[in-house]
């Protein structure tokens, strides 16, 4: 079986190894099956985070994100969900009291168990810009004209990298 692969398959569908590899009907197989696979979306990301009322301010105060408690629980004591302006829930915060020791996060640097970063996509950069110089927050600029795209990037209070992207202005 090839990596990457599923070795089980979804209920009354064969796995992609079960396919007639090398017959002519395995290319129109697997396309039929890439179909059922299709990812719409990534749908939020989960931060265990022992700095929780920090992280709470970032998403929401800086970021600007809608922050509340999950729906499992009463309160923003043990952790909140950051919402879109769609209203997804994208960025899952959980509180613990256990943090794992180690050197700091490095961009660019292969670490067991570490995102390198992920990204929110913004109409306009300055207000988030504005909020992040009030609360003295250092960040990097890259403006990548090959897309049309300003970049920024801003640690959390946990160290992770929060890629800021909006359209060039023109």
């Amino acid at each position: 079986m090839s990596p990457g692969v599923p070795s089980a398959g979804i209920a009354g569908r064969p796995t992609l190894a079960e396919l007639p590899f090398g017959q002519p009907e395995w290319c129109e197989a697997k396309v039929e099956w890439e179909k059922t696979m299709a990812v719409l979306h990534l749908d939020h990301v989960n931060i265990s985070t022992a700095k929780l009322a920090e992280s709470i301010a970032f998403y929401g105060d800086i970021l600007g994100l809608s922050v509340t408690n999950p729906p499992m629980v009463e309160d923003m004591s043990k952790g909140a969900w950051a919402f879109d302006e769609r209203g997804i829930a994208i960025v899952h915060l959980v509180g613990t009291d256990k943090e794992a020791g180690g050197t700091e996060p490095l961009r660019g640097v292969a670490q067991r168990g570490m995102i390198d970063h992920f990204a929110l996509r913004y109409e306009d950069l300055t207000p988030v810009r504005t909020a992040m110089e009030q609360h003295g927050l250092s960040y990097d600029t890259l403006e990548v004209p090959q897309i049309g795209m300003c970049l920024l990037f801003v640690r959390d209070p946990n160290g992770i990298m929060v890629e800021l992207s909006a359209p060039l202005a023109a």
